[in-house]
Parts: C-alpha cells; sequence; structure tokens
C-alpha cells in the first residue's frame, strides 16, 4: 500500500513564505496560473514554473470576467490563500486578484493524479483501491468543494484563453436568449427554476445550469457549462461537471 503521509502538512516553506506578503500586495484584475515544480542542485531548493493561463485585464469584458472567477470562486477558500500539497512536492498555483485583494491557490492534486491509481488528500497521496476519487473525499466535503472550485478556476481561464477576439459593432443577443440556448443545447435535464450563470467572455456567454434549484453553483451537483456565441447563437462548447 503506498501512502506518502506529510509531516508540517500544509506549512509553508521557508524558502517563499517570505515573499508571501509581496504576493499579496494589490494589483488590478488579473488572473495567474502556473505548474511549480521543486528541483535541488548541489544541495539547493528551486522552483521551475510553467505557465498555464495568463490574463491581466485590459478591457471591460476582461474585467467582467475576473469579477466573475472571484465572486464565484474565491467564497470557497473563505476570500483567503491555500496551500494544499507536501513538503518539496510540486503544486500548481492561482494568484487571482481583484478590487485590491489577492489570493494565491496552491495544490498538489492536478500533477499528482495524473497518477490515475492515486488521489490527493490531505493526509497525503494515497491508492484509490478500487474507488473513485469522490468516493475517496467523500468523507471531506470542504476539501472537495475547495478541489472543485481550484479546477473550475483553471478550466475557464483556459476555456477563455483559446477563444477568439470579440467582433466589434455586431449584433449581440440578450443573456436571456443564450441560457434559452444552453438549455436546448445540453442533454442534461435541467428544472426551469435551476440557478444559472453567464458570463462574457470575448465573442461568448458562458451559460453554466445546475441541475438542483436548491443548490447553489459549487454545491455538488451536477452542472452543464454551454459557450453560446453573442453574435449568432451558435453553441461552440459544452462541457458536463460535479
Amino acid at each position: 500500500m503506498m501512502l506518502i503521509l506529510m509531516a508540517g502538512f500544509l506549512q509553508p516553506h521557508p524558502a517563499w513564505a517570505a515573499e508571501q506578503s509581496q504576493e499579496n500586495a494589490p494589483r488590478g484584475p488579473s488572473i495567474e496560473i502556473m505548474d511549480v515544480a521543486i528541483r535541488f542542485d548541489s544541495q539547493k531548493r528551486f522552483n521551475t514554473n510553467e505557465p498555464i493561463c495568463m490574463l491581466a485585464a485590459q478591457n471591460m469584458n476582461q474585467e467582467e470576467f475576473i469579477r466573475h472567477l472571484w465572486s464565484d470562486y474565491a467564497s470557497a477558500f473563505g476570500s483567503r490563500d491555500w496551500n494544499n500539497f507536501g513538503p518539496d512536492s510540486g503544486y500548481r498555483e492561482i494568484r487571482l486578484s481583484y478590487s485590491g485583494k489577492t489570493i494565491v491557490l496552491r495544490s498538489w492534486h492536478p500533477s499528482a493524479e495524473r497518477n490515475n491509481n492515486v488521489v490527493a488528500t490531505t493526509n497525503g497521496i494515497e491508492p484509490l483501491n478500487g474507488r473513485t476519487r469522490d468516493q475517496a473525499l467523500a468523507g471531506n466535503p470542504d476539501y472537495l468543494s475547495k478541489r472543485r472550485a481550484f479546477d473550475s478556476i483553471v478550466m475557464e481561464c483556459l476555456a477563455r484563453q483559446h477563444m477568439p477576439p470579440a467582433s466589434a459593432g455586431s449584433h449581440t443577443i440578450s443573456k436571456e436568449r443564450a441560457i434559452d440556448v444552453a438549455r436546448r443545447a445540453t442533454s442534461m435535464k435541467i428544472p426551469a427554476d435551476a440557478p444559472t450563470d453567464v458570463i462574457i467572455s470575448d465573442d461568448d456567454y458562458i451559460v453554466t445550469l445546475k441541475t438542483n434549484p436548491s443548490a447553489g453553483i459549487l454545491s455538488s451537483d451536477y452542472y452543464a457549462k454551454v459557450w453560446v456565441n453573442r453574435h449568432t447563437s451558435k453553441v461552440s462548447k459544452s462541457l458536463v461537471g460535479i
């Protein structure tokens, strides 16, 4: 049985703990996501960073997108930093800034779980032993909620990064029309009174539809996310998640 127990889990490493106050210094609306690998050379520890998604808001649409990420997901972390990785392990980092505030979120689960047979828990890396990851983490709903919020931020940033620029001056459909198109486009059964969320991302509305009318956007219930072109009403992409 493979199990990595972590002494001092969630404790900042001295190499970057002193930089935390500088990282959280006020900045404009922006998001930076990178994968951080830990390397050792001649007894020295250093990090190598691989950028995943970067956006500094330069117009109203981009600022609205950053506002959406902050308002929908920062609350899952209590609008505070989150450090979820073991000693000398690599991790994915999200740095999200809005309205003069910055949170820094770090988790090792994206890199650790490239191995399909393990799950990153609050106690370490554990074997699945026939379980799904949701089953393995069912006993810790707060941690599971944070993971889902973390992954949603990454997914939305990457989706937006690969969208074409807005078409200036062309006809724009309403958000209500986009919600109607999204409902018809998804194969999921969406109750009429289920919560929805709509954000503008360049040429698209990104419509999130929940399947449970009493659930919040960050609940564990299934949701559909649909990209509806703001000018043609065509659906360019759809995702289903939990």
